[in-house]
């Protein structure tokens, strides 16, 4: 009796060859077709281009307005991540939300997101919020990032206003106004529960309300 081909099993992949920045990847194409409907299109040929691109060596698919050092973070997650000693520093955890992010690879931006806003040591605060307000990252991953930032002793300094949007700068600068009143200056004790509170309403009433 001839053997059957297995119904999942039986992969018929190919090697695509993708061109990010002046530097090319030649990778399995199956992770990527099944996580994002962009490269499941873009390797069925359904997008023209001025270059003939089918996803070879002479014609790779240009990958636009990423980097290197992102498409390398999504290979190494798709690859490696399943070992129980996977890991990757805070740039690539980065590298990986923005990338996901921009090509929908949901549950891989999922993992992207938990891993940036539980990273030990955690990143600045600033630096939590500039990647929320990039990636539309829900309020409840960086709210810890505010009420530092609404809690703290000294206000936004000038290198941190830059970083994020001026609708954000507005909100923090508004929350730490009202701290500074319900403290009656008590102030940089975050870790008090009296404070916490308080940060916690005023993020209620700066954050939350028009």
């Amino acid at each position: 009796m001839s053997p059957t081909c297995h119904s999942t099993f039986y992969m018929h992949d190919e090697l695509y060859v993708f061109q990010v920045e002046d530097v090319l990847f030649r990778v399995h194409g199956h992770f990527l077709k099944k996580n994002s409907q962009y490269f499941k299109r873009l390797c069925a040929g359904d997008f023209w281009s001025i270059d003939a691109a089918d996803g070879s060596e002479e014609h790779p698919y240009r990958l636009e307005g990423i980097t290197v050092a992102q498409f390398e973070s999504l290979c190494i997650f798709f690859y490696r991540s399943m070992n129980d000693n996977f890991r990757m520093s805070s740039e690539q955890w980065i590298a990986l939300l923005t990338v996901s992010h921009k090509y929908h690879f949901t549950d891989a931006e999922k993992r992207a997101t938990h891993e940036v806003y539980s990273y030990d040591p955690p990143l600045e605060p600033v630096i939590q919020i500039r990647i929320a307000e990039q990636h539309k990252v829900a309020a409840k991953f960086f709210v810890p990032a505010l009420k530092l930032l609404v809690a703290r002793a000294h206000p936004l300094r000038q290198g941190e206003v830059a970083q994020i949007s001026n609708t954000m700068v507005a909100k923090i600068v508004e929350a730490r106004e009202l701290y500074l009143r319900k403290t009656a200056g008590v102030f940089g004790s975050s870790g008090n529960s009296t404070a916490d509170s308080v940060v916690r309403q005023v993020w209620r009433e700066a954050f939350l309300e028009d």
